[in-house]
């Protein structure tokens, strides 16, 4: 499963070789694979486009699909399987090809150029691939044939193209769509040990979650200060004082960012998620509120 960048959900379906678009009001949309196979890996691109992989259609294909068109075949170098899909930071996608022991990078327009260098190991080769902070690719190289030997492999610079040839994608200028924000609880007595943010997001990134607590204050000018004699006839308003900020790496999908809150007085807060991905682009800042009790 992916979100793409329209905030639709999409699923591959190997057994009956269909790939859905799915609305979050629960509308479905299949798109039948011509020539069958079972489409496995998704990843979403810019303008609510797709790419995934279908290793066991013949010949083994990657494709791209944008809603309410049909799969684009891209013809690739063999060996093949291409297993895991991810959305780089040079964005394009990019393809692990466990056969062919490379990743396979394809531009939103369809060109492909490899990227090679992995260790040789006879039965070894990416498997699964995602993006990391830092124009980075995460991949494993898996050995089916002898566990131990299994890898993870980091592909650093990942701003333009790789592998020799083929045109410059256009870099990812898409913010990070985040969902589902929300905690795991809006009140809490004092002394409670931890309080859960959990988010759903589209592509890998990094979150930021600041914890303030509101406070009483007097409006001086535009801001909004703490209270003093001279300012007892300015008008009322609540000011933001800071607590902590937790800064963590999120994964396309679903995140959860414990808080501590045990050592927070009684009072009323706001957690604010701002969300940043490799390529530098910011979600809209989201902002959720709890209060702690005092304890009876």
């Amino acid at each position: 499963m992916t979100v793409a960048s329209d905030g639709t959900i999409w699923v591959t379906d190997s057994s009956n070789s269909k790939v859905y678009d799915v609305t979050t009001a629960g509308g479905v949309t299949p798109y039948p694979i011509a020539g069958g196979g079972g489409p496995q890996f998704i990843a979403g691109g810019p303008s609510g486009q797709v790419a995934f992989s279908n290793p066991t259609s013949t010949p083994q294909q990657i494709a791209l699909l944008s809603p309410g068109g049909t799969p684009k075949t891209i013809a690739r170098p063999i060996p093949a399987d291409p297993f895991g899909v991810a959305f780089g930071a040079d964005g394009a996608y990019w393809v692990a090809m466990f056969a062919g022991n490379r990743l396979d990078r394809v531009t939103t327009d369809g060109t492909l150029t490899s990227l090679t260098g992995f260790p040789v190991v006879s039965g070894q080769g990416p498997r699964e691939i995602t993006a990391g902070p830092g124009n980075t690719l995460w991949t494993t190289l898996d050995n089916p044939g002898d566990s131990t030997k299994s890898k993870i492999a980091r592909v650093t610079g990942v701003t333009g193209p790789t592998g020799g040839g083929g045109s410059t994608a256009p870099g990812d200028t898409t913010p990070p769509t985040v969902n589902g924000a929300g905690l795991s609880r809006t009140s809490l007595p004092a002394g409670t040990a931890k309080l859960t943010l959990r988010f759903g997001l589209s592509e890998a990134g990094t979150a930021k979650v600041a914890l303030s607590r509101r406070a009483g204050g007097r409006r001086r000018g535009k801001a909004c200060v703490a209270p003093r004699r001279s300012l007892r006839r300015a008008p009322a308003c609540t000011r933001l004082i800071s607590v902590r900020t937790v800064t963590k790496a999120v994964a396309i999908g679903g995140n959860a960012i414990a808080l501590s809150t045990r050592t927070l007085p009684a009072g009323a807060y706001r957690v604010t998620l701002t969300v940043t991905d490799a390529a530098g682009n910011r979600a809209p800042a989201l902002t959720r509120s709890f209060t702690v009790a005092k304890r009876r």
